[in-house]
């Protein structure tokens, strides 16, 4: 849903604004396809990130995984980790570079 492609720290206060709208309307999109049943595997790819961004907060994902069904599985992807994810996960996986 973003539509911007420079970095989010590049943009300037009038873009940041345009961009977090566009994210929160990504945001409310995914609970419409978990209200309705419309996937079984949810990725959202770079969440974390807008944690550390202050975009959202740990109580925005925690409204996210509540409404999830039982049949479905939401993947929250991104750098940043903040410690109450944990709490919220079934599962945390780390993946990490590696030089050959």
């Amino acid at each position: 849903f973003e539509k911007s492609n420079e970095n989010f720290d590049e943009l300037n206060p009038e873009q940041k604004q345009e961009e977090v709208k566009n994210i929160k309307n990504g945001i409310n999109f995914a609970k419409k396809v978990l209200t309705t049943g419309e996937c079984s595997v949810l990725i959202l790819d770079e969440i974390l990130g807008l944690l550390d961004q202050n975009i959202i907060n740990i109580d925005d994902i925690w409204s996210l995984i509540n409404m999830k069904p039982n049949d479905v599985d939401i993947i929250l992807t991104g750098r940043y980790l903040e410690k109450g994810i944990f709490k919220l996960a079934d599962e945390v996986s780390s993946i990490e570079p590696m030089k050959y």
